[in-house]
């Protein structure tokens, strides 16, 4: 059976018609229920023969949601699109009006009619809790299922020592959580972590609204010079009568392998620290509570929603002050606003997870294409555009069905599976095996921009930067083994120019190997993984190794970028695959006319280039360079006498392929200037008597700064070859 679950605060349905021959009877009229958890529900085939089973387990995970989301009213909405494996609609029906009843005795239950096409729409709550799915079976388990790793269920002892600023931070999370125990004597401790810049504490059996983070902060500061922090090594034994009312630091225990654990006393609170090794002392210095949040004890889904409470803290009040000054920069950055304010691109709740790019961002989006086309060209690539729906059994030979399956769009086509494709590598590789290939044509280097689909849940959508529909600067470079080395130096070479020589950004470089779900031989990634850090060694590239973190099929190259706040961006990526064309069979024929496998390097270098325009939104604070800019020029009237003039410098400009406007309002020239201003527009020309008279330009820039009696058609050339060298000048 799989549900998704959806804290709604309403969901609309109506019956249109008749969807199976045995569908319920029911009235043809739109039915609202508000403030509910609504549970979209897909019966399978191996629940049918578990009909009290199959309900009851259906129950008992609703009711748990419906609990951590604290609401009374529970939805049954039958959803056939999350399966393709359904249970006969006999069976299906049977279970979901048992799992009704059981519902009944302690929610109000509406089940929506079984067997009917809906209209229906739902509205959505706006936190972590929005949008939870499940799969999950009345059968009994297999016995490998519940011999789950502690890294599965969730609890990791982390073998490391802090350094200042962890120190600092491990500080104020335990201020934190000694302050939420004086406010709120029943909340129960779940483990105080640090995020980055941030710290944050989990409790338990409370409910924290955003209301009461000005109270905390208040209470951390009225205790902070009374608080004791002592850490010490104790037994497991006695640590389990330290925390004999303390329900998850108990659950915790059981997953702590050594006989020894560390504990924390906060003036007579104990504290369980995940940390094996840290070197601690008390520092605190200034600080603020920032957010709330919630996540579940283990991060499994079956247990308890847990409050989060998050804060940073800094040495001095100066540093808290300059990172308040920071999030405040990045919300005046946020590429939705300024993609609103100047009308480059929006969003409709309808198509959640893809961008609207209005004409003005459709520019930007086409400048960013036409500028890697152009490198493609000089840089040995062929475009092809591929299918974007295809049988799964693409998938399940390119490995994506076991291992990406969960992301991806699944449709019934001509009574088979078919996805819209989340990836372009499998359809290069049908392209590369449409014929057999000589080492001569080696290395072939195919690029598409086609548009990709990923299923990623509602609740982790976020404008332009995560998102369901993209297209990506993609490209797969089939080669020989030989050729490895200088293709992906050719790769590095490549994304230095883009960073470096165009966008001027700051970059590293991360080296992701081996993950625990990879597919394939182990000597073969141990070869992708040496492959790739010698070339980044040669290249003379500071690096840093992300353990695990490869891609299913093969290490990669993941490159970070800086932006304008300091904040990194995983944009680009180098990957190297020994593994997927050896499961297309993928093969050349070579100097000694025998058939060899050819290997594969997947790359883009801009990414997605929605997340990538959004990134470059919020880099230019909506100021684009000349070349990037939706409109690049102003030309501005003082008077109507001036008209006949500054079409002639508009028409000129726009034969020259330079996107100009003409402001003729009957506005002042102040005004004019200014409306330029806000919508960034990088040059301005102002066209007045004395202009008209002399066939002449005032040219204003971003500055402000007017020059005067510029001939026009030296101020076009200068124009062009900025745009031609792709200048970052503002």
């Amino acid at each position: 059976m799989k549900i998704i679950a959806i804290h709604s605060d309403s969901i609309k349905f109506k019956p249109i018609k008749k969807a199976i021959k045995g569908a319920e009877d029911v009235k043809m009229e739109e039915t609202e229920v508000k403030e509910c958890l609504v549970c979209l529900t897909a019966v399978e085939k191996k629940d049918e023969n578990l009909v009290k089973e199959s309900a009851k387990r259906l129950a008992e995970e609703t009711s748990k949601i419906a609990e951590q989301v604290k609401t009374k009213n529970i939805v049954l909405y039958p959803y056939a699109h999350l399966s393709s494996d359904l249970s006969h609609p006999e069976k299906a029906i049977e279970i979901m009006i048992e799992a009704e009843k059981l519902l009944k005795k302690n929610y109000k239950v509406v089940r929506a009619p079984f067997g009917w096409y809906k209209s229906f729409s739902l509205e959505c709550k706006g936190h972590p809790l929005s949008e939870l799915s499940r799969a999950f079976s009345a059968e009994k388990l297999d016995a490998k299922i519940k011999e789950v790793s502690p890294e599965i269920k969730g609890i990791e002892l982390k073998d490391q020592k802090f350094d200042d600023k962890d120190k600092l931070n491990y500080s104020h999370s335990l201020l934190l959580a000694a302050a939420v125990k004086e406010l709120f004597p029943d909340a129960t401790f779940g483990f105080c972590e640090l995020e980055n810049e941030k710290f944050y504490c989990n409790f338990g059996n409370v409910k924290i609204h955003k209301g009461d983070l000005s109270r905390i902060q208040k209470k951390m500061e009225e205790i902070k010079s009374k608080v004791k922090i002592n850490k010490k090594s104790v037994s497991k034994e006695d640590a389990k009568r330290l925390f004999k009312n303390s329900k998850y630091f108990l659950d915790a225990l059981k997953y702590f392998k050594k006989e020894n654990v560390e504990v924390y006393d906060l003036n007579g609170l104990y504290f369980l620290s995940p940390y094996a090794k840290s070197d601690y002392s008390k520092i605190f210095g200034s600080f603020e509570v920032v957010d709330l949040g919630g996540a579940y004890w283990r991060n499994d889904s079956t247990q308890d929603m847990l409050d989060r409470v998050y804060g940073v803290a800094f040495s001095s009040q100066k540093e808290l002050k300059d990172y308040k000054d920071r999030i405040l920069a990045a919300e005046k950055r946020d590429h939705r606003k300024i993609g609103q304010q100047q009308e480059l691109l929006m969003f409709h709740e309808w198509s959640p997870g893809s961008a609207f790019l209005l004409p003005k961002g459709a520019v930007v989006y086409n400048e960013l294409a036409n500028f890697i086309r152009e490198q493609y060209k000089k840089r040995g690539y062929q475009e092809v555009i591929t299918p974007q729906l295809f049988n799964k059994k693409l998938w399940e030979t390119s490995g994506h069905w076991d291992h990406f399956k969960d992301d991806m769009f699944l449709l019934e086509v001509d009574k088979e599976e078919f996805s819209l494709k989340p990836m372009n590598c499998p359809s290069h590789l049908l392209i590369f095996k449409n014929r057999l290939r000589s080492y001569k044509e080696l290395p072939l280097r195919l690029a598409d921009f086609c548009y990709l689909y990923r299923n990623e849940l509602k609740g982790v959508l976020s404008g332009m930067t995560r998102v369901r529909k993209l297209s990506q600067d993609d490209a797969h470079i089939f080669c020989t083994e030989e050729q490895l080395k200088e293709e992906i130096e050719k790769l590095i070479d490549f994304v230095k120019y883009v960073y470096r020589d165009i966008f001027k950004m700051e970059f590293v470089m991360n080296l992701s190997t081996m993950p625990k779900e990879a597919m394939g031989d182990k000597k073969l990634w141990d070869k992708a993984e040496k492959l790739l850090e010698d070339t980044l060694k040669k290249s003379k590239m500071n690096y840093q190794i992300k353990k695990g973190e490869g891609a299913f099929y093969g290490p990669k190259i993941d490159i970070d970028v800086k932006d304008a706040l300091g904040r990194m961006w995983q944009l680009a990526t180098i990957q190297l695959d020994f593994q997927m064309p050896l499961r297309f069979n993928a093969e050349y024929e070579g100097k000694d006319n025998k058939k060899h496998p050819v290997i594969m390097i997947h790359r883009a270098i801009l990414g997605s280039l929605e997340r990538f325009m959004g990134v470059m939104i919020e880099h230019f604070a909506g100021k684009f360079p000349l070349w990037l800019s939706p409109v690049q020029i102003k030309v501005l009237t003082v008077t109507e006498r001036n008209e006949k003039f500054a079409l002639e410098i508009l028409n000129k400009l726009k034969d020259k392929g330079i996107r100009a406007e003409l402001d003729d309002r009957s506005e002042t020239i102040p005004k004019k200037v200014r409306d330029a201003e806000l919508e960034n527009v990088p040059i301005t020309l102002t066209v007045g008597d004395n202009e008209s008279d002399n066939k002449t330009l005032a040219v204003r820039n971003r500055s402000g700064k007017v020059k005067f009696g510029v001939k026009a058609d030296e101020f076009i050339q200068s124009v062009l070859n900025k745009i031609e060298t792709r200048s970052m000048d503002q």
